[in-house]
């Protein structure tokens, strides 16, 4: 990418995030490990049939009661029993690296256990040295919470605690105690653990509910329309936010080679572009934006063009590498939400534009929300997105028709899909499946300068298609996507060939050259030919 200091991850084709609990289980308990993960990285990269991924982000595998599944941490230094050991984590790191394979690992600098040892020790007293290590504060007038803001899983975002007679503040679950960023000396810890896990050979960060980390220490209330419901939240935000963000991606300058994946998520009336615009304002070469609106589009044209319009407004590619998400363990999977070939055309969006993207565990072979999850507290059971809890995107990985799919010789912490055709074994070989679609997009990522780090231009002329180019000296590529009711053509003034369509390979699609015909909800990417007759 011109404009950015050279490093590795401008090679990067593509991020894949694995869902440690539910990729693969070595010891038979039900949960999966990171040796199961190791097991695994042939069919990530390098074996036979991989799919052709080269950088992995682990969900967080720290010591951790498990109230929010590893997102809220005891010991961020330490991997948890379950997970296995920091033996296993060096192993993961050397056999991914000797395959080519990068590996970032989430940071979760919000927040802390309930039980960790820093939160025991500030709730101990209000002399405590580690009181202000969080954020207390004394009940409002009639022994009320402090203000109005309200916890992202329900509820005030303040817990009282009786010995000491005042409020703590938890953006998540009580059980998650906020850290109070003002103070120099949690900043400084925390960056101790970021060093700490680059010292053992991780190649990036990601920054958990990095939006969260500034508070607005005005404490006022939130808007509300008169009868107690919050209009907006946002007033929890407080001025320091660029601040402490870039504090995170300076970290990454003692490792050239590493960035720091900014999570982002759209809160109240804020625009994107301006949201963007505030994560990459650290200046730093070495933030990386992960671009999250993806999943909550409606499949629709229009709607398309004004998110990515927005995002490249805020977001240079030549100097900021954004991470484009359309599904992840929070959100619903692509085949639920949108079907076979709305998921397959999104696919192809995914993996044509600028940046990274980010491949959620099992999307590759169109997996599916289960109907089989019961709704629990640990997966955020009160998410609105969410009704049935998050669970239900979270199952056992599948790899093939065994009992527990490929994933364990246990039984496993979720009940795995039972259907044989969403299995990696029974996809390999059918040319049509999702995960064949995957390797043919991400062998042309590879393969290509102009989807790697070519300009990006959007066709605003179409109003129910979906049209952009990407372009690098002469290596150009064309998508194309049908979102409309009706069938479509649409023509070119140079010839062009398809080099990946969404639609089965038998299927009719081109004709002349100069034009290309698709059916509603097909996608295709195209390849500017030379010159040449075509009789």
């Amino acid at each position: 990418m011109s404009g950015r200091t050279k490093k590795s991850w401008d090679g990067v084709n593509a991020l894949y995030q694995v869902y440690i609990r539910s990729f693969r289980d070595t010891d038979a308990d039900g949960v999966g490990d990171l040796a199961g993960v190791t097991e695994r990285l042939d069919y990530l990269r390098s074996g036979k049939d991989s799919l052709g991924v080269d950088a992995l982000l682990l969900t967080p595998f720290y010591e951790s009661p498990m109230v929010d599944f590893g997102y809220d941490i005891t010991n961020h230094c330490m991997v948890d029993p379950q997970f296995g050991t920091m033996k296993d984590f060096d192993k993961l790191i050397k056999e991914a690296h000797k395959r080519g394979i990068k590996v970032m690992v989430d940071i979760i600098p919000n927040h802390t256990s309930d039980q960790h040892p820093w939160f025991i020790e500030s709730r101990s007293s209000r002399d405590s040295p580690k009181r202000d290590w969080y954020i207390w504060h004394d009940p409002a007038k009639g022994m009320v919470p402090p203000n109005n803001w309200q916890s992202k899983f329900g509820g005030s975002v303040w817990e009282y605690d009786e010995l000491t007679e005042q409020y703590y503040y938890h953006t998540f679950f009580t059980e998650q105690p906020d850290l109070n960023w003002e103070n120099t000396e949690v900043r400084q810890a925390i960056r101790d653990i970021c060093s700490f896990w680059f010292f053992f050979g991780a190649d990036g960060l990601r920054v958990d509910a990095a939006i969260y980390l500034s508070k607005d220490l005005s404490f006022q209330d939130d808007p509300d329309d008169g009868n107690g419901n919050i209009l907006e939240r946002g007033m929890s935000y407080g001025d320091r936010q660029a601040e402490y963000l870039r504090e995170m991606t300076q970290l990454a300058h003692d490792h050239k080679d590493a960035i720091v994946l900014l999570e982002a998520y759209p809160e109240g009336r804020q625009q994107t572009a301006l949201r963007y615009r505030d994560l990459v304002a650290v200046d730093d070469d070495h933030a990386a934006p992960l671009v999250v609106e993806g999943m909550w589009l409606p499949f629709e044209a229009p709607a398309f063009r004004d998110f990515l319009s927005s995002v490249m407004l805020a977001v240079d590619p030549k100097y900021h590498m954004p991470i484009f998400c359309f599904g992840n363990h929070d959100n619903q999977r692509l085949v639920s939400k949108f079907g076979n070939e709305q998921a397959r055309a999104i696919a192809i969006i995914q993996m044509t534009l600028p940046g990274l993207p980010l491949i959620y565990y099992g999307e590759e072979i169109g997996m599916t929300n289960s109907h089989k999850v019961r709704a629990n507290r640990a997966d955020g059971a009160t998410q609105s997105h969410m009704p049935a809890g998050r669970g239900v995107v979270r199952t056992p990985m599948q790899w093939d028709s065994s009992r527990y799919a490929g994933f364990s010789d246990g039984v496993p912490w979720l009940p795995h899909h039972a259907g044989a055709g969403n299995t990696v074994i029974a996809q390999v070989e059918d040319a049509d499946s999702f995960l064949n679609l995957y390797r043919r997009l991400l062998e042309l990522r590879r393969n290509s300068p102009a989807l790697r780090s070519g300009s990006f231009v959007l066709d605003d002329t179409q109003e129910q298609v979906l049209v952009y180019s990407r372009k690098y000296q002469s290596d150009e590529y064309i998508t194309v996507v049908n979102m409309s009711t009706e069938p479509i053509v649409y023509s070119f003034d140079l010839p062009v060939v398809v080099v990946v369509a969404s639609h089965p390979a038998d299927h009719p699609y081109v004709f002349d050259y100069t034009s290309v015909q698709l059916q509603p909800n097909e996608a295709v990417v195209l390849k500017q030919e030379v010159a040449q007759d075509h009789d």
